[in-house]
């Protein structure tokens, strides 16, 4: 057998990006809206999403970073926060 499913929800995405430095290993994600209880948090260096185990997220809202496990051993890589959100 299967089943269907059918949802009226929309998803809506936040963005945000920062600049790393070198040495650095905490990063402020940078996106208000942003609920750990509920939302999906994706996370990129340099445009390659990063699996969960190279990354730790804290609080929620404003509160809200991420700690890479391994800090950047160079500046200026960019990482982007894409939070997606059910509506």
């Amino acid at each position: 057998g299967w089943s269907s499913v059918i949802s009226a929800k929309k998803l809506k995405e936040y963005r945000s990006r920062t600049t790393t430095v070198k040495g650095t290993s905490s990063y402020d994600i940078g996106i208000p809206e942003y609920d750990s209880s509920d939302d999906i948090l994706s996370v990129f260096k340099n445009g390659l999403r990063l699996t969960e185990d190279e990354y730790s997220v804290t609080g929620t809202g404003n509160t809200a970073y991420i700690t890479l496990t391994s800090a950047p051993t160079s500046n200026l890589n960019e990482l982007e926060f894409v939070v997606t959100k059910m509506e």
